[in-house]
């Protein structure tokens, strides 16, 4: 097949674009004609996506797509809703749903007021009266209206889809909540290559961009209690960076700030515990089973599709620091069988598996 894959961004960003830069590589290696169509330019010096063929969205690109004459694009999300809404008229798209596309103001599906929680609505008009109360995103009615527009655009162009992807079940049934019925699901993949050293049960790991809903206020509170039940000080780090950074690092704990570094950096860290306190519904949550360590978490999102309690580590009961630190306690305390089974879980989402269930969405949708 002559593949198009499109997305905003070319260079290395977040999550979607390290996902484009392991899977079209796979796509050629198969036998297929593989481009890249991204709209934001690369900064100087910056690492980006390869592709066999890349182009740069422009003006003149709808042209230049339908002369380059794919059997499918491969869409991964794009800002300009012009260039978007005419790709089904080139050729069948198939949309990777990486987040709640079309489906949220916001885009993080979370009511942050009184208290951050996962937010079940379907998207339309009445979001708009909920959106500020609630604090669903910022407290400018111009932004929220700009947002509304491109939210409810993109999802009138997911109808004309043939088909769309998503990571996990939680993000499938929040589209087919919404009406669509064109619906896959096909799991992420971890990177087999991370070298997994001895690990200290008692050395506490947080990664991710800290922000107030990835939880990282919520897991200093749960500190003096985790210490309680296992009996014992515990050490924490904090691998990323973010707008909470600051505020975090002004609580006084012992806690130590990374910055962001590789995931090889963070196996150097020799940490025995991953914990994932995000309060709003993580799409998937890859960065769970990248580093093969038990891992304490809220049950939001499509994280317990993956983190299986008991076994590759634990799930609060609630969206509170008590529950969370027992969690903690939990996979500290039962470490080694739970290491073995994070290790277990983590070989079972492999690339092959990944394939093999886009490919023939792929193919019906050509034909």
């Amino acid at each position: 097949m002559r593949i198009a894959c499109t997305n905003h961004h070319r260079q290395l960003a977040g999550g979607t674009e390290s996902y484009l830069k392991r899977i079209i590589p796979e796509l050629a290696q198969l036998g297929h004609a593989v481009s890249l169509w991204h709209e934001g330019a690369v900064a100087q010096g910056a690492s980006a996506i390869d592709a066999p063929e890349v182009f740069h969205v422009g003006p003149g690109s709808t042209a230049e797509l339908k002369a380059w004459r794919p059997d499918l694009i491969f869409n991964n999300g794009l800002m300009q809703m012009e260039w978007e809404s005419s790709l089904a008229s080139i050729a069948p798209v198939v949309h990777f749903a990486h987040n709640y596309y079309g489906t949220c103001i916001s885009g993080e599906k979370t009511r942050k007021y009184p208290s951050a929680r996962p937010c079940e609505r379907c998207f339309g008009p009445a979001c708009l009266v909920q959106y500020l109360p609630r604090r669903c995103g910022g407290m400018n009615p111009l932004v929220m209206w700009h947002d509304y527009q491109l939210q409810s655009q993109r999802h009138e162009n997911l109808r004309d889809a043939a088909a769309i992807v998503t990571a996990s079940r939680h993000i499938q049934n929040e589209y087919r909540k919404h009406g669509f019925s064109n619906l896959y699901c096909a799991p992420l993949f971890v990177d087999p290559s991370v070298v997994r050293p001895a690990a200290d049960r008692h050395r506490l790991l947080f990664c991710g961009r800290m922000t107030r809903l990835k939880g990282g206020d919520v897991l200093l509170d749960a500190i003096p209690e985790i210490e309680r039940l296992i009996g014992r000080p515990v050490e924490i780090f904090f691998a990323g960076d973010g707008p909470e950074r600051k505020a975090l690092e002004a609580r006084g704990t012992k806690a130590q700030f990374t910055g962001w570094i590789s995931q090889q950096a963070l196996c150097e860290l020799n940490a025995g515990v991953l914990v994932m306190p995000s309060l709003w519904p993580e799409p998937f949550g890859l960065a769970g089973l990248e580093l093969g360590l038990p891992v304490a978490a809220f049950p939001v999102g499509g994280i317990p599709e993956w983190l299986r309690d008991g076994v590759n580590g634990h799930l609060a009961a609630s969206l509170t620091p008590g529950a969370l630190a027992r969690a903690i306690a939990a996979c500290v305390q039962d470490h080694a069988r739970l290491q073995a089974g994070a290790l277990s879980v983590a070989a079972e989402f492999t690339m092959e598996r990944h394939l093999a269930a886009l490919i023939p969405v792929f193919e019906a949708a050509r034909g």
